[in-house]
């Protein structure tokens, strides 16, 4: 039976344009697919999942900040990892995000080690 492992896609949207934040997604989902692909080839942690799906929030709906952020916590229920953009750590909604993961023990992918 094939399993997939889910990433989530966590970077700051709040005033940006639709195309800025579809090309940040573009280049994300790039790097966790890479990540991923590494993480197969030189780690056994991995070794039961026989794909990758990058799921984020970026066309959720929502008239206020908390409905979008609880839209992404749904999401995120479903992830095994949550990659963390640069700048992540300074926008609210990542933050959030950041707070769930580690509490809830959803590995954290911090490609740029903003959180240390």
């Amino acid at each position: 039976m094939s399993k997939t492992y889910v990433i989530f896609l966590s970077y700051p949207m709040a005033g940006k344009e639709l195309s800025a934040l579809e090309a940040t997604r573009e280049r994300l989902t790039t790097l966790a697919k890479h990540y991923f692909q590494y993480m197969k080839q030189y780690s056994n942690a991995l070794d039961d999942y026989d794909d990758v799906e990058i799921i984020d929030n970026l066309y959720a709906v929502g008239d206020s900040c908390l409905e979008l952020i609880g839209q992404a916590v749904l999401k995120m229920a479903k992830a095994n990892a949550i990659f963390f953009a640069n700048g992540s750590q300074n926008a609210k909604g990542c933050q959030v995000e950041y707070e769930i993961a580690k509490r809830y023990g959803i590995d954290i992918i911090d490609h740029w080690e903003c959180w240390k």
